[in-house]
C-alpha cells in the first residue's frame, strides 16, 4: 500500500491539471483551506472522491462556521466584480500581508473592508479577533483567482504556436510595424505569465504560514512546494538559521499535466499505485532512511538516492507506459535533504505532533513545470 504523508504549499486548491500529477508520488497529499467546504457546491463535492479513496486531505484552520457562505460571498464578488472597489480591496489585501507589523491598513483600507464585510452581513470578529486572519484568507483566494485566470489564459495563448504566428505575420504584411503589430503584444503577455513572482509567492507563503499556525497538524514525512519561489521560501529560512548545505536526493519524473475526468482520473491513479507500489516503497524506505541518518555530512554521496538501486529509471519507465510524454508532457519532483531541523521547528509550528523522535532531517519536495 503507497502512502507517503505530504504537505503541499502554498496552493489551497489542488483540483487542478497541473497538480494532479504529483498524486502518482504523493499520497496522502495534504493542503490547506481558507474556508470549510461547501456541501451545497457541486464541483467540491465531486472532489469528494479523492478524499474518499484516500489520495488527499483538506485542513480548515479556524473554521468559519456561520460566516463561511458569506466570506464565498465576498470571495466571487472579488472573482467576478472588475470595479475598482473590489480591485482596491484585492491590492490592499496583498499589500497588508507584506506590511510591517505596526503598520495599519489606514483609514481607506479600512473603510473599503468594513463596507465589504458588512455588506455581505459578515461577524465583526471576521476582522477584530485575529487581525491577520482574514487577510490571509482573502490573499490565498485571491492568489488562487489569479493562478486560474493566468493559468486559462496561458492554455489559449498556447494555441497559437509560433508557427501559426509566423504564417499570420506572413499574411498580415512585413510592412506593419513591430509596435503596432498585434502579436507582439501577444508575444509579450505569454511571456509575463511565465515569469516568477517572488514578491507575490511571498507574500501568500505568508498568508498561508499564517493560517497554519491557528491549528497546526501532526508532522509530515515530505513538504512539497509548487514550484522554486514558494520552496525559497522554506531555503532562505534554513540558510538563516543553519550552517549545513541542503543537499539534493533524487529527481523524479511526472506528467505535465493530467487531463481527464475525475472519476477516470482517480482510476489511473489507483492503477498506477498498484503498478508502482514496489518502487514507491523502496524509494520511501531510502528517505526514511535518511531521515534518521545520524552524523550526517553534506556531500557524502554513498548517503544519496538512488543508493545503489534503480529506483528512478524503473519510475521513468513505468511513467511512460501509463502517461506517454508524447501525450502528457513531463514536469519533475526533485527532493532536497535539509539536515538537522524538522520543518515545524523550523517554522515555529507550535503544537504540531513529532510522530517520531528518532527523525533527524527534513525533506523538501519542488515540482517544477
Amino acid at each position: 500500500m503507497i502512502s507517503l504523508e505530504t504537505l503541499l504549499f502554498p496552493d489551497t486548491d489542488i483540483f487542478r491539471d497541473k497538480l494532479y500529477p504529483l498524486l502518482l508520488f504523493c499520497k496522502p497529499m495534504h493542503y490547506l483551506q481558507p474556508v470549510e467546504a461547501d456541501e451545497n457546491d457541486i464541483m467540491e463535492n465531486e472532489n469528494d472522491i479523492f478524499m474518499d479513496r484516500g489520495l488527499c486531505q483538506g485542513h480548515t484552520p479556524a473554521r468559519l462556521g456561520k460566516d463561511q457562505q458569506r466570506f464565498r460571498q465576498l470571495v466571487t464578488d472579488l472573482k467576478t466584480r472588475k470595479d475598482d472597489y473590489a480591485a482596491q480591496l484585492s491590492s490592499l489585501t496583498m499589500a497588508a500581508m507584506s506590511a510591517p507589523k505596526p503598520e495599519k491598513l489606514g483609514e481607506s483600507g479600512h473603510d473599503i473592508v468594513s463596507s465589504l464585510l458588512k455588506g455581505h452581513n459578515l461577524s465583526p470578529s471576521l476582522l477584530a479577533t485575529d487581525t491577520g486572519l482574514w487577510q490571509a484568507r482573502l490573499v490565498l483566494a485571491i492568489a488562487e483567482i489569479l493562478d486560474r485566470e493566468e493559468e486559462e489564459l496561458y492554455d489559449e495563448l498556447q494555441l497559437l504556436d509560433t508557427r501559426e504566428l509566423d504564417m499570420l505575420r506572413t499574411l498580415q504584411g512585413s510592412d506593419v510595424s513591430q509596435e503596432g503589430e498585434p502579436f507582439a503584444e501577444l508575444d509579450r503577455i505569454r511571456e509575463h505569465l511565465t515569469k516568477p513572482r517572488a514578491k507575490e509567492v511571498k507574500k501568500r507563503f505568508a498568508a498561508w504560514l499564517r493560517l497554519i499556525r491557528v491549528q497546526p497538524f501532526a508532522e509530515m514525512f515530505l513538504w512539497v512546494a509548487s514550484s522554486d519561489d514558494a520552496a525559497d521560501q522554506v531555503i532562505h529560512e534554513y540558510e538563516k538559521r543553519s550552517d549545513m548545505v541542503i543537499t539534493p536526493l533524487l529527481k523524479l519524473p511526472l506528467p505535465g499535466k493530467i487531463m481527464v475526468s475525475v472519476h477516470h482520473l482517480v482510476d489511473q491513479l489507483e492503477h498506477f499505485h498498484h503498478a508502482a507500489a514496489d518502487i514507491h516503497n523502496g524509494i520511501k524506505n531510502d528517505l526514511a532512511r535518511l531521515r534518521k541518518l545520524a552524523d550526517f555530512t553534506s556531500g557524502d554521496l554513498q548517503t544519496l538516492l538512488p543508493h545503489g538501486t534503480d529506483w528512478v529509471e524503473q519510475w521513468e519507465g513505468l511513467l511512460e507506459d501509463h502517461f506517454p510524454q508524447s501525450s502528457h508532457g513531463r514536469s519533475f519532483l526533485t527532493l532536497y535533504l535539509l539536515p538537522n531541523t524538522s520543518l515545524t521547528n523550523l517554522f515555529s509550528l507550535a503544537g504540531a505532533e513529532k510522530t517520531d523522535p528518532s527523525v533527524l532531517h527534513a525533506i523538501l519536495g519542488v515540482h517544477r513545470r
